[in-house]
């Protein structure tokens, strides 16, 4: 049995979701994809009212940066995953491609919380270097086709078209309104500029230090990323879990093991509870956080501990203004500095393991290295020791312990909101209502 995901209103989620075989239907194939992303985001935003901080895809994968404003984190996954899945099938069809039908793989979504200010700036940083690091790009907006860049937070919303294909219902255009996380808008004191400014300062920084590290290896030209088949997948292995899911990430060595202390009561007293229902007691009191119970079962829930913080709600956009009008908000002076020396750490890590997950795409006139991008590994030299997944954007102090401590973990607990998002429905959803099929996300 898989743990059960704890879902609070105004919590800030990191998530990953990789392609069956980690195939490349994600990438650049066609210019189309781009407008099946974005409208896909905007959909599940809208249709469950979660504010969008970041989004980047990598072809085999997608980053995305998210606050939900309703506990209903499983019914946002369910919206983009199969909306996405669907759309793509469809457009692989149409360019005469096979399509998989299962466009995501049979691993759960990786799903984090992002506890506080530090860890929601590392991780956007990281995210936004993920291009550049897989060798597809020089910076992290020289991808082809459009990116969603920090500075879309104080710009006004993107009006985006609908695809060509598959959304048939609906609207023609939709709005893709980008914002920064309430908690790190409130570490800069409101000031959105200078949020802006210094994000686009860690971004050169990695950019540079990954340049540095890169040497004569050369990145990928458009062409050469716009020739990536579709159904082409990275040379490196697999990664693998290190069997840790908290579920939440953190700055300091501190936060993190009274979060995996608060982590531990939680599925404690959800267990206990979880018995008491199945004795038939209805009135016994599911600890904050859940969610399948409540919405679908009735159940009650209890309010969130004094000294909680995974477990406990987070503030809006809104409620963060509002306390930034009361001047009741802080500016956190040394936050940059202390996420500059995260982000030199993730370079550090990636410039160690040339691994990352590059799609393979020959072209005619290539060497083995242009082919690489110098990012792919060769069956010579072995598995890559690394395990990407258990680094991701994690800080400085649990890189210094070797591995031994991860704070940067996420679950990968099975929702009912995912399975129908790695498959294609018999039917496309309404766009102007509920979905016609599938069964109903929940989210534990």
């Amino acid at each position: 049995m898989t743990h059960p995901r704890i879902v609070v209103r105004g919590a800030t989620y990191a998530v990953t979701r990789r392609c069956v075989c980690r195939k490349s239907f994600l990438g650049w194939w066609s210019d189309e994809v781009d407008a099946v992303w974005l409208w896909c985001l905007a959909l599940a935003a809208e249709k469950c009212n979660v504010d969008i901080h970041h989004a980047v895809r990598v072809g085999s994968h997608y980053h995305l940066t998210f606050t939900i404003r309703e506990e209903n984190l499983g019914r946002f996954l369910w919206w983009l995953n199969r909306s996405l899945s669907c759309a793509l099938n469809a457009l692989l069809e149409k360019h005469g491609i096979e399509a998989p039908r299962e466009l995501f793989d049979s691993r759960h979504t990786y799903v984090e919380r992002l506890v506080d200010a530090e860890s929601q700036l590392a991780n956007i940083v990281y995210e936004r270097l993920n291009p550049p690091a897989a060798g597809l790009a020089e910076t992290c907006d020289d991808l082809p086709g459009m990116s969603l860049p920090p500075a879309m937070w104080k710009g006004a919303p993107r009006r985006l078209e609908r695809p060509t294909v598959y959304f048939k219902k609906g609207p023609n255009t939709r709005l893709l309104q980008m914002s920064p996380p309430p908690l790190l808008y409130l570490a800069f004191g409101g000031d959105v500029d200078a949020l802006v400014h210094h994000t686009s300062k860690l971004e050169r920084v990695g950019e540079r230090t990954l340049r540095i590290a890169r040497g004569q290896r050369r990145v990928r030209t458009h062409a050469e990323v716009r020739s990536i088949d579709p159904w082409s997948e990275p040379a490196s292995p697999r990664e693998r879990s290190d069997g840790r899911h908290d579920g939440f990430k953190c700055a300091t060595r501190e936060d993190y093991h009274a979060g995996r202390r608060e982590v531990r009561r939680w599925r404690s007293a959800y267990r206990e509870a979880r018995c008491h229902w199945q004795r038939g007691n209805r009135e016994v009191f599911y600890p904050h956080g859940t969610y399948e119970m409540r919405r679908f079962h009735g159940a009650n829930v209890a309010e969130p501990d004094d000294d909680a913080r995974v477990s406990a709600p987070g503030p809006t956009i809104e409620e963060a203004q509002a306390l930034v009008e009361q001047r009741a908000a802080e500016r956190d002076w040394g936050i940059v500095e202390r996420v500059k020396d995260t982000v030199a750490g993730h370079c550090e890590d990636w410039s160690k393991d040339d691994s990352a997950e590059t799609p393979a795409a020959p072209w005619a006139g290539a060497s083995q290295d242009d082919r690489s991008g110098g990012s792919t590994r060769s069956s010579e030299r072995g598995p890559s020791r690394s395990r990407l997944a258990s680094r991701r954007a994690r800080p400085n102090w649990q890189r210094r312990s070797g591995g031994r401590e991860i704070a940067a973990t996420g679950t990968h607990d099975r929702e009912a909101a995912e399975g129908p998002a790695a498959k294609q429905p018999a039917h496309a959803p309404d766009d102007t209502g509920s979905p016609r099929d599938g069964p109903q996300p929940s989210s534990r």
